[in-house]
């Protein structure tokens, strides 16, 4: 089971943004990803399917207009 930790309380209003996520395995490896999503937990779930075998997802950083 992967552990999402979401900090940003947003509507998704359909707009991307550049998310910057870091994404935790299983092994213990931390690797940031940059992903366009409409919302925190959409860039996470990218974020976790693009590196794989995820552990933990964290919004790190997320480019605001």
């Amino acid at each position: 089971m992967t552990y999402v930790s979401n900090l940003f309380n947003e509507v998704s209003n359909k707009v991307e943004k550049l998310y910057q996520v870091e994404v935790v395995d299983f092994d213990g490896i931390a690797t940031i990803v940059e992903v366009l999503a409409t919302s925190a937990a959409e860039a996470q779930a990218e974020a976790a399917e693009i590196v794989g075998e995820a552990d933990y997802t964290s919004v790190v950083y997320v480019e605001e207009d």
